[in-house]
C-alpha cells in the first residue's frame, strides 16, 4: 500500500486536476487510518488472543477494526475508479444536453451569439470564414432548431362543490367497511367460543381419558383375552391405539398456545393444515376404537362378570375423591 501511494504521488506531480486532488486526500486518510487504527488494533487483538482474553472489550475492538478496514477498502475502491477515469480506461458519464440547457448555454454567451446589442457590432465586422463568424452561425442554427418552450399549465384546483363531493367519497368508502363489522364481530365471538370449547375435551380431560384407557381398560382386556389369535389381535389394537394417543397429544401440544390466544380474544396464527390433520387423526382413532376395540372389549370382559366388575371398581376408585385422613 505504501508503494502504491508513493507511485501515485510521483505520477501526479505534473497533473493538477480535481480527480488527482481527491485521490491524494483519500490516500492520506487511508494511511492515517491504517497507522492510527488498524495497526494498533491488530497488535492489541493479537496479544489478547494469545492471553486467552475473549471478553466484551475484545469483540468491541474487533468491531472497530472491521469498520476501519471497510473504510479503507471504500477509499481504495474510489481511488481505483478515479485512476481508471484518468487513464481513459473507464470513460466518464456525459450528461445529454436538454433543449433548455442548450438554450441557456447560448444565452450565457451574449458576447458571441447574435441577437444581443453587445455583440451586434462584432458580428457585423467579423469577416466570413473567421472563428467569430462560425460561432455566430452555429448559435443561430441552434436557436432556430430549438422547439418553443411551452408555458407551464396551471393546476386545476377543485371547486368548493367538488370538495364536498370528495368528502362524500371518503365517507362512503369507510361506511362500506363498517357495514361488514357486525358479521365479523359475530365470527370473532364464535371463534372465541369454539376455542374455549376445544380447550376442555383436549386439555387435561383428554389426557386423563387416554390414561384411563391405557392403564385400566387396555390392561383389563389384555389380561382377560384368550391366548392365541385373540390375544395377538388385542395386543395389535392396543399398540396402535396407544401410538395414536401420543400422536394426538403431540399435535395438540403444538396447537394449544394459539387456541388459548383465540379463546382470550388475542391475535393468533392457527395453521389450517395442522388443525385439519388433528381433526382427521382423532376421527379415525375414535372410529377404530368405537367400531372394533370397544365391542371386542365388551365381549372379552363379558365372559366373566368379575372382570367387568373389577374394571368398574378401578374406574370408580380413579374418580372417587380422596378422603381427609385424621390421626
Amino acid at each position: 500500500m505504501a508503494a502504491t501511494g508513493g507511485s501515485g504521488f510521483s505520477l501526479a506531480r505534473t497533473r493538477r486536476r480535481r480527480l488527482v486532488d481527491d485521490k491524494g486526500r483519500r490516500m492520506k486518510g487511508a494511511a492515517a487510518n491504517g497507522l492510527l487504527v488498524l495497526l494498533p488494533s491488530a497488535y492489541v487483538l493479537a496479544s489478547w488472543a494469545n492471553a486467552g482474553r475473549f471478553d466484551g472489550g475484545f469483540y468491541a475492538l474487533q468491531g472497530v477494526e472491521l469498520v476501519a478496514g471497510a473504510v479503507n477498502i471504500t477509499l481504495l475502491a474510489l481511488n481505483m475508479r478515479d485512476g481508471l477515469l484518468l487513464c481513459g480506461r473507464f470513460p466518464a458519464k456525459r450528461s445529454v444536453p436538454t433543449p433548455g440547457s442548450q438554450r441557456g448555454t447560448c444565452a450565457r454567451r451574449r458576447n458571441l451569439c447574435p441577437g444581443s446589442d453587445a455583440s451586434l457590432d462584432v458580428h457585423q465586422r467579423s469577416p466570413p470564414g473567421s472563428l467569430l463568424h462560425s460561432i455566430h452561425a452555429a448559435c443561430r442554427r441552434q436557436e432556430q432548431q430549438m422547439p418553443p418552450v411551452a408555458p407551464d399549465r396551471p393546476v386545476d384546483e377543485p371547486t368548493p362543490v367538488q370538495q364536498f363531493s370528495n368528502c362524500h367519497g371518503g365517507i362512503l368508502s369507510g361506511l362500506r367497511g363498517f357495514a361488514e363489522l357486525p358479521a365479523l364481530q359475530d365470527a370473532a365471538v364464535r371463534a372465541r367460543n369454539l376455542a374455549a370449547q376445544t380447550l376442555k375435551p383436549l386439555g387435561p380431560a383428554g389426557i386423563e381419558h387416554h390414561s384411563e384407557e391405557e392403564k385400566e381398560l387396555f390392561h383389563a382386556v389384555l389380561r382377560s383375552a384368550r391366548p392365541g389369535p385373540e390375544l395377538d389381535h388385542v395386543k395389535a389394537l392396543v399398540d396402535r391405539l396407544t401410538a395414536e394417543h401420543r400422536e394426538v397429544e403431540d399435535a395438540w401440544k403444538r396447537l394449544r398456545p394459539q387456541v388459548q390466544r383465540v379463546a382470550s380474544g388475542k391475535p393468533a396464527q392457527l395453521p389450517a393444515g395442522d388443525v385439519h390433520l388433528l381433526v382427521q387423526t382423532y376421527q379415525a382413532h375414535a372410529l377404530l376404537e368405537e367400531s372394533e376395540f370397544l365391542p371386542l372389549a365388551a365381549e372379552i370382559l363379558g365372559r366373566d362378570s368379575n372382570h367387568m366388575a373389577a374394571l368398574g371398581l378401578a374406574l370408580h376408585m380413579r374418580h372417587a375423591p380422596v378422603p381427609n385422613a385424621y390421626i
